[in-house]
């Protein structure tokens, strides 16, 4: 290595004298070195991981400070009194040892999830069967109390298929009230595994493409992280909700004032959320254009429209260049993960509550019915009317 001094070659592997001797290495040549050491480190950086201490924003920040160290001189990551100095004086070996260590928590950090995810699966599969197999007992259990009931008519023993039928009805009646306690409990069970994958589905959340202008996610990783959560979310009984937010007037904002204003718009509106919604396990989306999404796990709808609401307020306050001039408001529609709902389903209830707020008038929180509520489509939603802002949630 670049950094280790070269041990004495012994005698007998000596050049003879008459040999033309090597030229010592030029600047040239330890700017490529250092040039490609830079580049390793810096792609190490951009594809960083989680690790059990540190998560793939500070890693990445950790490893950018160890190659400007290396490559640039600069301070040392974790000796805030060394000054800058030349390539001797930099700290090769702490460089080994941390990137060396740094992949090994990586290695166990994945290791660990795969382990995890493993597990779960495992316990999704045993529960299922055991529910399964309840199910078969307690339908072989139905059909032996029938025997005996269609045994008492062929004997045309009132009496007897009187009792009979007492005693069919509460065994069934009981089975039904095993069961169903037995299939509460293994659902506990599941639910509990089923908030490891919490991690995993974060790790998606961070490992999607993230848009360039809010850093936000694009709408590819929220394509994926949805899918995932209904999926998670309909094992697990949790609730979740789904909050679709559009800028009111933002076609008229960049037609008069220029994109410029507009994107600053769509970054205000993208730090409002961000700050609003901190939590690992919820996924902000710029969605497209001026639409926003976002995904909340384990709240239900009316939590959901209260955040919503704080979202309006912190929109409505937030510094911006041209608040003079530019009214920034949202239209939000939230809906509640319902039973039996889909991936489109959900955002399709979500979507009309959205523009139902729009029709209102912008600025404010709709709330969507269930999953029997009639849909309206978009087409029908106007945005010219007048902005008004309100400071309470509704229900269609």
């Amino acid at each position: 290595m670049f950094f280790s001094r070269k041990a004495a070659k012994p005698a007998a592997a000596r050049q003879p004298a008459s040999a033309p001797s090597q030229p010592s290495p030029a600047a040239g040549d330890v700017s490529i070195v250092l040039d490609a050491l830079g580049g390793v480190l810096q792609a190490y950086a951009r594809h960083a991981l989680d690790t059990e201490t540190l998560d793939a924003e500070a890693s990445r920040t950790k490893i950018t400070e160890w190659m400007r160290h290396a490559t640039m001189g600069a301070r040392h990551p974790t000796r805030a009194g060394d000054s800058p100095g030349g390539l001797a004086e930099r700290d090769w070996r702490g460089l080994v040892h941390f990137t060396g260590e740094h992949r090994r928590s990586e290695q166990q950090h994945a290791h660990k999830g795969t382990r995890d995810l493993r597990e779960t699966i495992w316990a999704i599969v045993s529960s299922t069967h055991r529910m399964t197999q309840a199910d078969v007992e307690c339908g072989r259990a139905v059909s032996e109390q029938l025997e005996r009931v269609k045994a008492a008519v062929e004997g045309s023993d009132a009496a007897a298929v009187r009792r009979e039928a007492l005693a069919a009805v509460q065994a069934v009646g009981t089975l039904m009230i095993q069961q169903r306690d037995a299939q509460r409990r293994e659902c506990a069970a599941l639910a509990e595994r089923l908030r490891a994958l919490g991690s995993q589905l974060e790790d998606a959340r961070r490992e999607t493409a993230i848009d360039p202008l809010t850093r936000l996610a694009n709408r590819k990783g929220w394509d994926e992280f949805i899918e995932r959560s209904v999926a998670v979310h309909a094992l697990s009984g949790e609730p979740a909700s789904l909050l679709m937010i559009d800028l009111d007037r933002f076609k008229a904002a960049n037609d008069t004032f220029g994109h410029t204003v507009g994107d600053a718009a769509l970054r205000a509106v993208g730090d409002c959320l961000a700050r609003v919604f901190m939590r690992r396990c919820d996924l902000v989306c710029r969605y497209g254009g001026d639409e926003f999404a976002v995904l909340l796990a384990e709240t239900d709808a009316a939590k959901a429209g209260s955040l919503a609401e704080r979202v309006l307020s912190a929109v409505h306050d937030a510094p911006f260049p041209e608040r003079g001039a530019l009214s920034l408001d949202l239209s939000i529609g939230v809906a509640g993960l319902a039973p039996g709902d889909s991936v489109a389903t959900w955002m399709q209830r979500a979507d009309v509550a959205l523009y139902a707020a729009k029709q209102r008038g912008g600025g404010r929180v709709v709330i969507a019915g269930g999953p029997a509520q009639a849909l309206t489509p978009r087409a029908t939603a106007s945005s010219t009317l007048s902005p008004k802002r309100s400071t309470s949630s509704s229900v269609v």
